[in-house]
């Protein structure tokens, strides 16, 4: 999968994107694995134009959607740093202009989307 990422940015002429890209499919596709429900897929695409053109990579399952706001509000909390998960959501957070959760009647896609710009 990694290497089909890589392959497909540098398609579209944004390889610089791949060390990120693939380190937030990586995090998506395991938690999707380890929380989720089968099927699971895995799809990219990219979005806007120009400077403002963003690569979205989303990671769809068939179980229940979460809250990617709740989620931010747990990192708030000094006992946040003392639980032994999320630090994946983390690094997304850190990699990604910005990252959500969207819920559908067969499951919920986990996204994020990397800047192909220098604006942001």
């Amino acid at each position: 999968m990694r290497r089909n990422v890589r392959g497909r940015l540098e398609r579209w002429g944004i390889g610089e994107l791949a060390d990120d890209a693939v380190l937030i499919v990586s995090e998506l596709l395991a938690n999707a694995l380890r929380y989720g429900e089968p099927p699971v897929r895995l799809s990219l695409t990219l979005r806007g134009a120009g400077r403002g053109q963003r690569v979205r990579i989303g990671v769809t399952d068939a179980g229940t959607a979460f809250s990617s706001e709740l989620v931010r509000a747990k990192w708030r909390h000094p006992s946040a740093y003392l639980s032994g998960g999320g630090r994946g959501l983390r690094l997304v957070d850190a990699l990604a202009c910005d990252w959500g959760d969207l819920p559908d009647g067969l499951g919920h896609t986990v996204w994020a989307e990397l800047p192909c710009g220098t604006d942001e």
